[in-house]
């Protein structure tokens, strides 16, 4: 392989160089007692060592997410005065099925990680 020279010499295919290394996080979508949601971003820094990132989506901005997935009306919701009621989360290959008390569906963790 010929290096293009935009990196030092040598160091281009070193797979120890920081633009080689792979992602080491493995992402997580929990649901706290009272039903609200975190975003938890896990970077293994050594064996046996790592470091969470956490993030709350606000459950009125999740309520209104939910909404749109379960083609409901936001607004409809809000003049009954209802809530759409976190039930489980199920994840599987990197899917998140939500389970609401108004339907399910499925979400990615980038599209979580957008409502924080």
């Amino acid at each position: 392989m010929k290096e293009s020279g935009y990196y030092p010499p040598g160091a281009e295919f070193d797979p120890s160089a920081p633009w080689n290394e792979s992602d080491k996080s493995i992402y997580l979508v929990e649901m706290e007692y009272y039903g609200d949601i975190v975003l938890i971003r896990r970077t293994y820094i050594a064996k046996d060592d790592w470091e969470d990132e956490t993030a709350n989506i606000d459950p009125e901005v999740f309520e209104e997410f939910c909404s749109k997935k379960l083609k409901l009306d936001y607004e409809e919701i809000q003049r009954k005065e209802e809530k759409i009621d976190l039930r489980d989360i199920k994840e599987k290959k990197h899917r998140y099925r939500i389970i609401t008390s108004h339907g399910e569906f499925t979400t990615s963790y980038r599209e979580l990680e957008d409502l924080t």
